[in-house]
């Protein structure tokens, strides 16, 4: 099941939130760890 809202923690602080799709259209932290990861499998 998917999360309905994600957290990105960084040095003790919140610094981004939302849903997934969101978070990637902000490519912020979280999109960047993500494709991160997700090189691992390509």
């Amino acid at each position: 099941m998917p999360a309905d809202l994600i957290v990105v923690v960084a040095d003790g602080r919140v610094v981004e939130a939302g849903p997934h799709a969101q978070l990637m259209r902000n490519r912020g932290l979280y999109a960047e760890l993500y494709d991160l990861q997700a090189s691992a499998y390509e």
